[in-house]
């Protein structure tokens, strides 16, 4: 059985999600669920590994689309 390769992150440089302004503005509701509304956000995540070499979000990955359901009052 070989070893897997490793790599331990050392240092955090960013981790942040920029979210767009939600508050009064108009959305659709996503059309395949009528109590769903689709936000799309951008991530950046900046680490260095205990080599020093420094990693990122690949560009094609940084926006992600979440839907946003209505919560069950309680």
């Amino acid at each position: 059985m070989s070893k897997a390769d490793t790599i331990t992150f050392t240092e955090e440089i960013e981790n942040c999600v920029y979210t767009p302004l939600v508050l009064d503005e108009t959305f659709e509701l996503a059309y395949t669920d009528p109590e769903a509304v689709e936000i799309e956000l951008e991530t950046d995540i900046r680490v260095i590994d205990s080599a020093g070499r420094r990693w990122k979000i690949n560009p094609e990955d940084r926006r992600v689309v979440v839907h946003l359901i209505r919560e069950e009052k309680s």
